[in-house]
């Protein structure tokens, strides 16, 4: 059990919570892990409004064309980019999806990041794959962007959350 920045007075089991939202986001959007993960969370935690960055025109339209959550999940095409992200971290951290090899330089995969901080000559980040902090230099920012565009065809996405 932990403290929780949504809720800091009271604790939550982040292992169930997932386990809950997992299985909440089963089924609801099919076309994006995204948009059916966030949904699943705005369902449970109604205070927020969370935006998806997609950069992809195409696909931001079609994401918008889906969206049954226009009151909670603002969709918006965005190019994502280190000067992109050194603005918004300054007011919100983001939780990026990239190419995993960008990390680790073993699988060429998806993978979802925090990024909560800039620090000098990169950024500092959040992997839950080992719940870790550590700084991201800034080309391996671009590169873990890039990848997954350029080289997988998927579109990088950017989640950003305020409370309303």
């Amino acid at each position: 059990m932990y403290h929780s920045a949504l809720r800091p007075k009271e604790y939550l089991d982040f292992f169930t919570l997932e386990k809950e939202l997992n299985k909440d986001a089963f089924g609801l959007y099919r076309d994006c892990y995204a948009l059916a993960h966030t949904a699943a969370f705005t369902r449970k935690f109604p205070g927020f409004q969370i935006t998806l960055h997609i950069d992809d025109m195409k696909f931001s339209s079609f994401l918008d064309t889906i969206s049954k959550e226009k009151d909670r999940i603002m969709i918006c095409a965005q190019r994502i980019d280190t000067a992109w992200m050194s603005e918004q971290i300054g007011n919100n951290p983001v939780i990026l999806y990239g190419n995993a090899h960008s990390l680790y330089g073993e699988i060429h995969a998806p993978h979802f990041i925090y990024v909560f901080d800039k620090a000098d000559g990169g950024y500092r980040i959040t992997d839950p794959w080992n719940g870790k902090a550590r700084t991201l230099a800034e080309d391996r920012m671009n590169d873990f962007v890039g990848k997954l565009k350029y080289l997988l065809g998927w579109s990088p996405i950017a989640i950003t959350m305020n409370e309303v």
